[in-house]
């Protein structure tokens, strides 16, 4: 028997079971499929998926176990996967001076003081960058004041803008403190501040006591004297800022993700750490998340609180819940007025529980889970009239980075080509949804390959008895 020969029978005999090898791959490395649902095409076309929260609690943290395939699971799709991104408006703000051109006093004890913006500047480039707002810097503590706020170009007729902004600061009861004043467009030179009271009453540190006893020393009587002094309102500087404003395209949209609180959700771990705090902690389904907004019906208050995350392997000695971000919520409800940040920002993390610890001392014992959001992922893949495709996920042992062929469908991207919207349909455990591919008796296909590596070896066998020299050669 030639090498030739040789060869091509092994070829022969090998292909079968080679084609049974990669069916069977393509059959057991991912454990849940569904159906992808195409507009009706007309021609070929490249289709946009966004992936749906089921199946991030299938996958690895880098999407690599995500797959599309055409119909039989075998034959792989190329597709991109990538953040879902828009145009964003990145607003920068840039401090412009203000300078004092004279101050007085009016009646009703009300201070006024006139400002400009740049006397050698062209009055042509405020247009461009119109003062957006002013801050009063003064060193005063606990205060409310309204000011009224007036602009001219010329600096002898004057338009109201705002009729009553208020600054204060509550320090004596919150660490608060509202100096800002934001504005219309203000394209003027001028710009005039009325301040409603110039003075405010404040006792003074010290106080005159006076006493009287009689003969034996008896203390008869005692008189206090308290003497009130004004004390003026004082401001320091007054500056304005304007905003730049930039268009970019990496904008990472943030959508709400269902998330489910722990009922019991304090563990031993927790408990040891964190003996005396509150603890809200949930499930988001390992979806990507970036940010938690709390909620509160408290009007002024003040948490320094962390959020913990859950790792899913640990070795002996570590902590299982590690920080992953800090933050400070605060709010501050005040006669109308309404300013809060009640958001914890953190980088994109996918993780299965989650757990933020509020400290026993904290000012507000309400606080509860708002929402929960994180950026989408969209897979870009090409298809054609009358094609059957299907994504599969959940493969532990596929290692790699997300995508298949991704090159190639960019190269498609960056020609104009604007994706088809394509939805997805349920998940199917164990390869279990409808298949459009031939049906395959797999107890049979195993027997067979069987049977073919038993003849490959065989033959194997056979030729080298053959080969072996004899003893009359000898």
């Amino acid at each position: 028997m030639s090498k030739r020969i040789k060869s091509g029978f092994v070829c022969f005999v090998l292909a079968p079971l080679l084609a049974t090898s990669v069916l069977l791959a393509g059959e057991q490395s991912f454990s849940h499929s569904a159906a992808v649902q195409l507009p009706v095409l007309t021609q070929e076309e490249l289709a946009e998926l966004i992936v749906p929260q089921p199946v991030y609690a299938l996958t690895q943290d880098n999407l690599s176990d995500l797959r599309f395939m055409r119909s039989d699971r075998v034959t792989p799709v190329p597709f991109l996967l990538e953040h879902v991104t828009k145009k964003r408006c990145v607003i920068s703000r840039e401090t412009v001076s203000l300078h004092l051109l004279g101050a007085a006093e009016l009646e009703g004890e009300r201070l006024q003081v006139v400002l400009s913006r740049g006397e050698n500047e062209d009055a042509a480039l405020f247009a461009k960058n119109p003062l957006k707002g002013v801050v009063i810097h003064t060193p005063l503590r606990d205060f409310e004041r309204a000011i009224k706020v007036e602009v001219s170009s010329d600096n002898r007729t004057w338009q109201t803008i705002v009729e009553a902004a208020r600054i204060f600061d509550v320090t004596a009861f919150a660490d608060f403190r509202e100096t800002e004043i934001k504005l219309p467009d203000v394209t003027q030179r001028y710009v005039r501040l009325t301040v409603d009271q110039m003075f405010s009453q404040q006792m003074r540190l010290t106080e005159t006591v006076k006493t009287s006893a009689d003969a034996k020393g008896t203390l008869n009587t005692i008189e206090r004297q308290f003497v009130e002094a004004k004390r003026p309102f004082r401001i320091e500087r007054v500056t304005g800022w304007v905003q730049r404003e930039t268009w970019v395209q990496d904008a990472r949209p943030l959508v709400s993700r269902d998330f489910s609180l722990l009922e019991d959700p304090r563990d031993s771990e927790l408990q040891r750490r964190f003996p005396k705090a509150s603890v809200i902690c949930f499930e988001a389904g390992r979806a990507p998340l970036e940010r938690i907004t709390i909620k509160s019906a408290g009007r002024m208050f003040r948490v320094e609180c962390q959020l913990l995350v859950e790792r899913e392997e640990v070795q002996p000695g570590e902590n299982r819940w590690l920080r992953l971000a800090a933050a400070s919520l605060h709010r501050l409800a005040f006669r109308g007025f309404l300013k809060e940040e009640l958001q914890v920002t953190f980088s994109e993390n996918r993780a299965q529980r989650y757990c933020l610890v509020i400290p026993e001392q904290a000012e507000v014992k309400d606080l509860a889970l708002a929402s929960c959001e994180g950026p989408d992922y969209r897979a870009v893949f090409p298809c054609g009239v009358g094609d059957s495709l299907m994504l599969v996920c959940n493969s532990p042992e596929m290692k790699g980075t997300a995508g298949y062929n991704a090159d190639q469908v960019r190269a498609l991207l960056n020609r104009g080509i604007a994706p088809v919207k394509a939805t997805l349909g349920p998940l199917v455990q164990d390869g279990k949804g409808p298949k459009k591919g031939p049906k395959i008796n797999m107890q049979w296909v195993l027997s067979a390959a069987v049977v073919l590596v038993a003849v490959v070896l065989g033959g194997a066998v056979v030729l080298a008895l053959k080969r072996m020299p004899t003893e009359e050669a000898k």
